[in-house]
């Protein structure tokens, strides 16, 4: 039974990632996760296979067959983009390489031109503030947001100028038949959902705190 409301969501509160492996399933062990609260958006927009049209006319001008083509979604094309410098969080991604002085991390740099730096993708959480009226909903004042399998991240254009420097990246996001069933850190709610190319539920679980780097992966 669905919850009886249609509350709208706000804001993004959160975001966490885990490495993943050739199979889909997460990559445990510290340095395979990351969580920040530093997002600025992530834009969805579905990549349509409009089928084929089936159409056959007579000498008449009249239509003998005329069949539409069934839309299908291949997958799901993602745009997301990061107020600050988060290096770990741009090696997790799109496998930019670490700079790091004294065993501190203080830059990173591109991959090469031309290498597939990070075949196997990252699976990507999300939280968002449920409300009702000009306040949570108390009840279910979250909802979690889940993409298991998202890859062919690459770092898009940065402007460099007297203003902030937004840091974007695009990807894909499709079904991950390998991710477990309580996901990839162990705390996903619903089993049947989580292989799916996105899922959303509400929740009265807060988010992860928002500590910033690095977090680790449960096995």
């Amino acid at each position: 039974m669905a919850a009886v409301d249609n509350n709208p969501l706000v804001q993004a509160q959160g975001l966490r990632v885990a490495r993943l492996s050739a199979t889909g399933a997460p990559v445990s062990g510290a340095g395979n996760g990351y969580q920040t609260d530093g997002i600025i958006q992530l834009q969805e927009t579905p990549e349509i296979d409009n089928g084929t049209d089936i159409e056959v006319t007579l000498a008449n001008g009249e239509k003998c067959v005329n069949v539409p083509g069934q839309p299908t979604i291949k997958w799901k094309n993602l745009e997301l983009t990061i107020c600050g410098v988060e290096d770990e969080l741009f090696e997790l991604i799109a496998g930019n390489l670490l700079i790091q002085s004294g065993g501190n991390t203080i830059g990173n740099a591109d991959p090469d031109l031309g290498a597939i730096a990070n075949p196997y993708g990252i699976s990507l959480e999300l939280w968002q503030k449920m409300m009702v009226g000009g306040s949570q909903d108390p009840t279910y004042p979250w909802a979690r947001h889940i993409w298991p399998k998202t890859y062919g991240w690459v770092k898009g254009q940065a402007t460099v100028l007297n203003g902030h420097t937004g840091w974007i990246f695009t990807g894909k996001a499709t079904e991950n038949p390998g991710m477990p069933s309580d996901g990839p850190f162990n705390d996903w709610a619903d089993s049947d959902s989580i292989g799916q190319v996105h899922a959303m539920y509400r929740t009265a679980s807060s988010p992860p705190s928002s500590t910033v780097g690095y977090v680790a992966v449960p096995a």
